[in-house]
């Protein structure tokens, strides 16, 4: 496994850094001191160095030749110290020097990968295990445990830093800033100002994921849990301001704030998705009438086993006639029941899931620990229903759903 994948590598360009710090910058705010904790080969601080005002910056990279390259940043007029550390090993607050005690900057790119896929690649930059969300046993077990690696960096300066005037400003997951904006409030922290400017992850990264650089004040005013989010830091055109209606989460507050009388109790009762920890064997695309799993080969198996499956993005575009474009596979009808029939009844589906089966026997959630191979997790009656959720999308699936139950 390289490197880049276990450290959760997306060194930012050099246009994108510049792009960040001039966004900042135009902001009208000014910083003496500026923090990097993860810097990689330094292009934040390079686009840091050339900004008035900046008179020194601190720089934290574990990787010893990323910070070869950090070191040979020079600036007459600003004093760059750069130390090879893993940040989750000190305090940040307390063990740096400073010159001075002005409000500080904290600005970066921390790792975009989960503990999860850390685990998974034996990866060792983890940070110290806690359960700072405060899970239970059973939701710990079932996947709610595992975070970004971003996020615990986020947690991490927002704890150290709590009752200094600081800003942090990292590039991350959309997923991980909304987490963010969650604990904030939860802790009832002093925040001030938030907002995400959105970013194309795909064209700096070659990533498909919705990121953003997220930045939060504390200590600086007011305190609001409002985030606005713009289209991107360049423009900053103002798409929406999401935030909270009392402690719910809401993607836009002014839209809300229209319909909030509508809310209440509903009849209906959510329940989970099938789990099974093997999205590219277990979910398949079906195109131009061929089923490709995720690492695009082609996949011949008994459609008895195959199931429309709805993602969570389909749901904002879900339509009447609306053609599934994902399938899953479903080796159980109950939590437990076992799969050696598979064998006879399936034989196509038995091979492909065997020709997968150092993948699926090294799920590493403790659920699977001495259950029949190739089991799945949140399957039940209720998985084979012909109607879930509502009926929009009991119109949709119906026929599809009918003809399989």
């Amino acid at each position: 496994m390289s490197k880049k994948k276990t450290l959760g590598d997306f060194q930012t360009p050099v246009q994108l850094a510049r792009n960040v710090v001039t966004r900042l910058f135009a902001d009208g705010l000014q910083w003496e001191r500026i923090l990097e904790p993860t810097c990689g080969q330094g292009n934040f601080i390079r686009a840091c160095v050339e900004e008035a005002g900046v008179r020194e910056i601190i720089g934290l990279e574990i990787q010893q030749s990323y910070v070869k390259k950090s070191k040979r940043i020079h600036s007459d007029a600003v004093k760059v110290s750069i130390h090879q550390q893993d940040i989750f090993d000190i305090n940040l607050a307390e063990s740096l020097e400073w010159n001075s005690s002005s409000p500080l900057l904290v600005i970066g790119n921390p790792p975009w990968i989960t503990n999860a896929e850390l685990g998974r690649i034996n990866g060792n930059n983890l940070p110290k295990k806690s359960n700072f969300h405060r899970l239970s046993g059973l939701e710990a077990m079932t996947g709610k445990s595992n975070f970004d690696i971003a996020e615990a960096v986020w947690l991490k300066l927002i704890h150290e830093f709590v009752n200094d005037t600081v800003t942090i400003a990292l590039l991350c997951k959309t997923s991980v800033a909304r987490r963010v904006a969650q604990f904030v409030l939860q802790k009832e922290l002093p925040v001030n100002s938030m907002s995400l400017y959105r970013i194309e992850a795909r064209r700096w990264f070659n990533v498909a994921v919705d990121a953003g650089l997220f930045k939060l004040e504390l200590n600086q005013g007011e305190v609001s849990y409002d985030v606005a989010e713009y289209d991107n830091p360049v423009d900053a055109n103002h798409i929406r301001t999401f935030g909270f209606y009392g402690r719910n989460m809401v993607a836009d507050l002014d839209s809300y704030r229209q319909v909030a009388d509508l809310e209440g109790n509903s009849r209906l009762i959510w329940r989970q998705g099938v789990k099974h920890d093997a999205a590219k064997i277990m979910e398949l695309t079906y195109l131009n009438g061929i089923l490709r799993n995720g690492y695009g080969d082609h996949v011949d198996i008994e459609t008895d086993y195959l199931y429309p499956l709805l993602k969570s993005s389909d749901v904002q575009s879900v339509s009447i006639g609306y053609v599934p474009r994902k399938y899953v596979i479903a080796t159980q009808e109950r939590v437990g029941q076992q799969t050696v029939h598979l064998r006879e009844n399936a034989p196509k589906l038995w091979r492909y899931l065997s020709l997968h089966a150092d993948r699926m026997d090294s799920r590493k959630s403790s659920i699977y620990k001495n259950a029949p191979r190739f089991s799945m997790f949140g399957i039940g009656k209720y998985s084979f229903q012909p109607y879930k959720a509502c009926p929009v999308l009991c119109r949709v699936f119906s026929t599809e759903m009918e003809r399989r139950c």
